[in-house]
């Protein structure tokens, strides 16, 4: 993935302090170029791995107006759509560039201008005119967004390291990590560190510094409840849009496959609506000396669609120098030996020359996958009385009396949900 860092003041000379990143780099995000940009104001290093756009999605960016420059990490998904019906580029321009799209999308409506975008993203937006600078993240947080002010200058970057900033650990946000299990969302485990909130952007300039919301998922829903559209339709359509979208890339596409429901319905679909001329193929990691794994159910699928499936194999030996490098790139407390296992997976995809791949991420909590979701909708049908038939089912499913699971559910609730998604 992409990456990158700098400073900004609309009063100080950034050019007397800009070597305090002497010694900072992030070159392993953006193994592909490495671009700088300054002037008296802004100072900012882009580290670039390439997805999209070849030469044409070099940053960082400057807008045809000449007003805006860019820093971007991410994917805008929908950026060829946007192209069509918003902007007068050359089709060829759109096929490279997605950065170009929403540059000039910012050139054209402001910030109004990230409420198109379906994807995911760390934006850095500087306006040379009003000497302010925007930061921008995605709605969900996909890519985080770090940042730090002292006096009148703002320092950002797309991981904690590249903050130039003393990193005196927050005991608090330990305590409550240790204590509860909390994640911090805006706090860091570092304090003067923030990461930026999802679904918003922060403004800054002479005399300004304001955090504004752009997008609210219970708004959204309740707008979207009361708008009489079948639900099952609009899932399904843009369930499968989001597969069509996301394969336009320069790069190979490789699908990290588990043995669960959600990962396998994704993988089927992928396969389905694959409009790619190289074939479809797929990773699956698995612990060595441990038998009851999910790699068999992969390869049956595979097996079953004719389908090239990569067996990642993990030692325990391995896992000591995995989570010791995992952990100089993810900067915090990293979700335990499934985030080392994923990186292994990937750092074997890459010997192979894939360095992208679908993850049927989140699809466990969106269809209720996990025993402490499916546990309450049983909860929620027993004491409703709403569809007995479908109680019925639900609990002969999960192989578990009703009274058991009650009492189960009983137990989550009363510990403020804050337990294991197997409710072990």
């Amino acid at each position: 993935m992409c990456g990158f860092f700098g400073c900004f003041s609309a009063k100080s000379d950034i050019r007397n302090i800009k070597n305090i990143y002497k010694g900072y780099s992030l070159h392993h995000r953006g193994p592909d170029d490495h671009s700088y940009f300054s002037n008296k104001n802004l100072y900012c290093e882009f580290f670039r791995l390439e997805i999209l756009g070849g030469k044409k999605g070099k940053q960082p960016m400057i807008s045809r107006n000449k007003r805006f420059l860019i820093l971007y990490n991410g994917e805008i998904y929908n950026y060829k759509e946007l192209a069509n019906d918003y902007l007068n580029i050359k089709k060829e321009e759109q096929e490279l560039s997605d950065t170009r799209v929403l540059l000039e999308l910012f050139a054209k409506f402001g910030l109004k201008a990230v409420e198109k975008f379906n994807g995911m993203f760390a934006i850095v937006l500087y306006d040379f005119k009003d000497k302010k600078i925007f930061l921008i993240r995605d709605r969900f947080g996909t890519k985080p967004l770090y940042y730090s002010i002292s006096k009148d200058v703002v320092y950002f970057s797309s991981e904690i390291k590249g903050i130039p900033t003393k990193k005196e650990v927050n005991l608090n946000v330990v305590k409550d990590y240790l204590e509860l299990g909390y994640y911090p969302n805006r706090k860091t485990f570092f304090s003067k560190i923030i990461n930026l909130k999802p679904a918003s952007f922060l403004i800054f300039g002479e005399n300004l510094y304001k955090n504004q919301k752009y997008f609210n998922l219970y708004e959204q829903v309740k707008n979207e409840k009361q708008s009489n559209i079948n639900s099952l339709d609009k899932f399904n359509f843009l369930l499968n849009n989001s597969i069509k979208i996301r394969q336009r890339s320069n790069r190979i596409i490789n699908f990290h496959l588990s043995g669960g429901i959600d990962s396998n319905s994704l993988f089927l679909l992928t396969n389905k609506l694959w409009n790619k001329n190289y074939n479809l193929t797929a990773s699956t990691y698995t612990y060595k000396g441990f038998f009851n794994n999910e790699y068999e159910v992969a390869k049956k699928i595979c097996k079953k669609l004719n389908l090239k499936n990569f067996k990642v194999e993990i030692s325990p030996k391995d896992i000591p120098d995995l989570a010791t490098k995992l952990q100089y790139y993810q900067d915090e407390p990293f979700g335990g030996l499934g985030a080392v296992s994923e990186y292994k997976q990937h750092l074997e995809q890459k010997k192979i020359g894939n360095i992208i791949s679908f993850e049927g991420m989140g699809g466990d909590e969106i269809l209720g996958g996990y025993n402490s979701h499916f546990y309450l909708v049983i909860r929620f049908l027993y004491y409703s009385n709403t569809n007995n038939a479908l109680l019925k089912k639900l609990v002969k499913y999960s192989g578990q009396s009703l009274k058991k699971i009650l009492l189960i559910s009983e137990k989550f609730i009363l510990s403020g949900f804050n337990g294991n998604t197997d409710l072990s």
